[in-house]
C-alpha cells in the first residue's frame, strides 16, 4: 500500500479525528490533552512541523452525549462531522481515526526498524512506535485505507 502524500496540493492533506477522544492511559490525569487526543496533537504538530503536512485535527468528541461518556453510537455520530470535513477540504489524502491500544501488558506486537520506528500488525492495521534512546516516545496505530 502507497502511504505517500502528494504535497504539491493546496490545502491539509491529513485529517486526524477520534472517534473514542476521550480514551486515556493508565496513568492520564483525566484531562483530554494527556489521553488519546493529546496524542492527537503531537502527531499534528510532528506531521506539520517535521514532514511539513499540512494536518486537521478534529476536535470533535464524539463518545460524550451531553456531557457524559457514551461510547454506543459514537461512529455514527463521528460520521456526518467528518463527513463534512471531507467534503470542505478535497485535498484530504489520507484520513486517520487515532485510538488507545488497549492489548495486555505483557502483548508485543512490534518489531524494530533500524533501531527507531517500530511496525507491527493490529487486524487491518499498523502500529508505528518511534523510539529515542531505547524509549518509546511517540507511539500511532494507522489505519489501512487511504481516501
Amino acid at each position: 500500500m502507497d502511504l505517500s502524500i502528494d504535497n504539491t496540493v493546496d490545502g491539509p492533506k491529513i485529517l486526524i479525528f477520534h472517534t473514542h477522544a476521550n480514551e486515556m492511559y493508565a496513568d492520564s490525569n483525566g484531562a483530554l490533552e494527556d489521553g488519546i487526543w493529546g496524542v492527537g496533537e503531537e502527531l499534528k504538530k510532528y506531521l506539520e512541523d517535521f514532514m511539513g503536512v499540512e494536518v486537521i485535527h478534529d476536535t470533535g468528541q464524539y463518545d460524550r452525549v451531553n456531557g457524559k461518556g457514551q461510547v454506543i453510537g459514537a461512529y455514527e455520530r463521528m460520521e456526518v462531522s467528518i463527513q463534512k470535513i471531507l467534503d470542505e477540504n478535497p485535498s484530504i489524502q489520507m484520513v486517520i481515526d487515532l485510538h488507545r491500544d488497549g492489548v495486555p501488558e505483557n502483548t508485543h506486537l512490534v518489531t524494530e526498524i533500524d533501531g527507531k520506528v517500530t511496525i507491527g500488525e493490529h487486524g487491518n492495521n499498523k502500529e508505528v512506535i518511534v523510539t529515542k534512546d531505547d524509549k518509546t516516545v511517540e507511539r500511532y496505530i494507522i489505519p489501512y485505507g487511504m481516501r
